[in-house]
């Protein structure tokens, strides 16, 4: 799993507000790719992050891909 597949989870559950799993997303996403993805960052089709998605910092309201 990487933590792009992570945070496609995330938006979601953020759409729905279920904020538990959002943030237990969001820290495991952290504590196994040291990546910090918000996940009301807009990440569209044909991103790409190397590595897995290793040290990722994005911020809120970014938007990457199409």
């Amino acid at each position: 799993m990487k933590a792009l597949t992570l945070y496609h989870v995330g938006p979601w559950c953020y759409t729905r507000g279920i904020p538990f799993v959002r943030k237990l997303l969001q820290h495991l996403m952290f504590l196994s790719y040291n990546s910090s993805i918000p996940m009301s960052a807009e990440i569209g089709e044909g991103t790409i992050f190397g590595y897995g998605g290793m040290g990722v910092v994005l911020h809120g309201r970014c938007r990457n891909g199409k």
